[in-house]
């Protein structure tokens, strides 16, 4: 007897298949049109069987309506601009076997290159969209890249109602990095030597990052700093000015959690203080990874339309990297 070979249809396309043919298209119609079986069809419409495809085998790791979940932020971050590469994916997958408290069966590293191939199978859909996300975030940006996401973006928040809105209600937010040992010292070296190195303690390459963020009318909202400690001394938190943010990190550098903390914690309230109409658009980092699947949700229930710069030009469209952080980072090399 022959294994029954799956379906060659999606569920989408079931979906749009009983939708066309509830509205009254004739059967045979609506099965030639999306190529499933007309029985099937008829089965479907009228309850004798389940109306999406049940998957053949074991339940999936994360259980299918989390798995679903997790396509429709992928599906929904590419809409904004943030392209989910296929590393992205793996980390988040190992994310949210924690949030659902469900023992990971893969190593440290992740699910494996057999667990990312049975989720494109499970997911045809996702397969050309995770190929174009890295190859986006790897190429060199042109002038009509740059130009292609403008009209992009424009369309986009015309769609929104928000393309004219008031200055007050566009920001802009950014990671800063500052190094604790920020002004390289002259050394004399040989002049063909093509690299030169000043060997320092490891602490005074210590780092320290703060999420900074400003809207179009030049107003600022209180930021929060990372610092390269498990636990922040009492000595740091007090010298700390009222509203400003603390995080902690391995590298002193910002976390996705951290990320998500400042968005719920500072900017979200800060926008309801300050009385700014909403929606709002927040422009990040095109490369950014904090936007999770908790920051996503967030967003789109608070009305926080978060938009991505073009991967590889946040220095020259990146207000905050063109105007504050080079002046900034001038600055901080002379102290």
């Amino acid at each position: 007897m022959k294994a029954k070979l799956p379906p060659r249809y999606t569920n989408a396309d079931l979906q749009e298949a009983l939708k066309a043919a509830n509205s009254g298209q004739p059967l045979a119609t609506v099965a030639k049109q999306f190529n499933i079986p007309k029985s099937t069809l008829f089965a479907k419409k009228n309850g004798l069987s389940d109306p999406i495809i049940k998957r053949r085998g074991p339940e999936c790791i994360l259980g299918e309506a989390n798995e679903q979940k997790l396509v429709e932020w992928i599906f929904q971050m590419s809409e904004h601009g943030f392209p989910i590469t296929k590393p992205q994916l793996m980390e988040r997958v190992q994310i949210l076997l924690k949030e659902v408290k469900k023992n990971s069966p893969f190593s440290k590293k992740g699910p494996g290159r057999h667990w990312f191939e049975a989720f494109l199978k499970r997911h045809p859909e996702l397969t050309a969209r995770l190929a174009l996300n890295t190859h986006l975030t790897q190429a060199t940006v042109s002038e009509q890249d740059v130009r292609d996401w403008f009209e992009k973006i424009k369309s986009y928040l015309t769609i929104k109602n928000l393309i004219d809105i008031d200055a007050t209600r566009v920001f802009n937010s950014c990671e800063f990095g500052f190094h604790l040992s920020p002004r390289g010292q002259r050394v004399l070296a040989h002049r063909e030597s093509k690299s030169t190195y000043n060997f320092i303690k490891n602490d005074e390459k210590e780092c320290v990052t703060a999420q900074l963020c400003g809207n179009a009318a030049g107003q600022m909202v209180p930021p929060m700093v990372s610092f390269n400690y498990v636990r922040l001394p009492n000595n740091i938190r007090s010298l700390m000015p009222e509203g400003w943010g603390i995080g902690v990190s391995d590298k002193g550098w910002m976390t996705p959690a951290g990320f998500y903390t400042w968005m719920t914690d500072i900017f979200y309230p800060w926008l309801i203080e300050n009385k700014i109409e909403m929606p709002v658009v927040l422009y990040l980092d095109g490369q950014s990874s904090y936007l999770t699947l908790e920051v996503s949700n967030f967003g789109r229930e608070k009305g926080i339309e978060v938009i991505a710069l073009h991967p590889n030009s946040t220095t020259f469209c990146q207000p905050f990297d063109v105007a504050v952080y080079h002046p900034i980072k001038d600055s901080w090399r002379e102290q």
